[in-house]
């Protein structure tokens, strides 16, 4: 009866997002504002050329989206792996198949950041640069002090949240 519910559960939520109507949306940062807004704070910052901005604002929104696509992808692969270990007889050979799947998304993502950073690079200046990434990281400081960016508390598929 648990797996069948289970089952149930995902089937209902698969089709729930495959129903969706996908309307464009403006990319937003994580934060919640939108990227040309976050262009525009950067050019104040870096003194960026207009030509500048709107190459950045586009490597940032391609990354981000592109991310946000392989986040989606992650969260439905530990869906598959949390699916399999409540199962009474788990396989283990699936269980490691899923567990590379999920590897190679999250290389990918980690792709998609240097990418990104190298992309920007390319369009900086080495005094923007440097002032670029002096800007990232304080901001992944400010991240991990209010608990936004610790990959170690990423919950596990088999775990229930304790710590």
């Amino acid at each position: 009866m648990k797996r069948l519910s289970v089952f149930l559960a995902c089937i209902s939520i698969g089709a729930m997002v495959f129903a969706q109507d996908v309307k464009p949306t403006p990319v937003t940062s994580r934060e919640g504002g939108n990227w040309l807004e976050y262009g525009q704070q950067l050019k104040k910052v870096l003194a960026l050329t207009d030509e500048q901005e709107k190459k950045i604002t586009t490597i940032m929104a391609d990354k981000q989206s592109k991310m946000e696509r392989k986040g989606i992808d992650l969260e439905r692969i530990s869906l598959d792996l949390r699916e399999e270990l409540l199962k009474d007889n788990a396989d283990i050979n699936r269980v490691k198949g899923i567990i590379e799947k999920k590897a190679n998304i999250m290389g990918d993502i980690e792709f998609l950041k240097i990418k990104g950073d190298l992309d920007i690079k390319a369009v900086l200046s080495k005094e923007q640069f440097e002032k670029w990434r002096m800007l990232v990281q304080s901001r992944a400081q400010m991240m991990k002090a209010k608990g936004m960016y610790d990959r170690q508390k990423e919950m596990r598929p088999d775990d229930s949240g304790r710590r």
